[in-house]
């Protein structure tokens, strides 16, 4: 609450900069990366380990990963 009442009490147009040029860079960053984070992610629903997870939640229990 200290750091947003500071913040808002600041100097509004360099901190409305600042913001946007660091969403900027978060965008830029997001769309080198989504396409193969996507692709690696839909791997993963094929996996032993994703059945277990799956399984687990239905049970109500940890799950017991193996890797696999």
């Amino acid at each position: 609450m200290t750091l947003a009442q500071r913040l808002a009490a600041g100097p509004t147009q360099a901190i409305r900069g600042t913001k946007v040029s660091v969403n900027k860079i978060l965008r830029a960053t997001v769309n080198l990366v989504l396409d193969t984070s996507l692709a690696l992610e839909k791997q993963c629903f094929f996996t032993a380990d994703h059945r277990e997870a799956i399984q687990a939640f239905i049970e109500k229990r940890e799950p017991k990963f193996t890797g696999r």
